[in-house]
């Protein structure tokens, strides 16, 4: 890949500016959206080997990657609702007893059984400190 292919994303991290070189702009663009949908940072433009600054306002790459990734999302859901829901297991947070459901694959061990187990399991382990 040339210097003259690349283009740099510019976001901010930390409230610092920070950039990363992408192939092209349509990479860029996808990555502007990954970056911002995660939280990771806040993305401010790009910059084109021409010296040509875009900013993400007025960036037409990143509203075609972020309506491209909009689509992908809804197409997931109906997909998601289709298929049926796999079976979960309730089980109790060992630190504090509260409930929650994991996959039935995970490990049996995860999590305690009861209130009062997540509760002596505490206490044991405070008492071996």
């Amino acid at each position: 890949m040339s210097e003259q292919e690349q283009v740099a994303l510019w976001y901010m991290r930390y409230l610092r500016p920070d950039y990363f070189l992408c192939k092209n702009e349509a990479d860029a663009a996808g990555m502007a959206v990954g970056i911002a949908e995660n939280g990771e940072a806040s993305v401010v433009g790009v910059q084109f080997p021409d010296g040509t600054l875009i900013e993400l306002e007025n960036w037409p790459a990143y509203e075609e990657a972020l309506r491209r990734a909009s689509e992908n999302d809804e197409r997931r859901r109906a997909e998601q609702a289709v298929a049926p829901r796999p079976a979960m297991r309730e089980i109790r947070d060992p630190f504090r007893g509260r409930t929650l459901e994991v996959p039935p694959d995970s490990p049996s061990w995860l999590g305690a059984q009861s209130v009062q187990e997540a509760v002596r399991e505490k206490l044991e382990r405070d008492e071996q400190r």
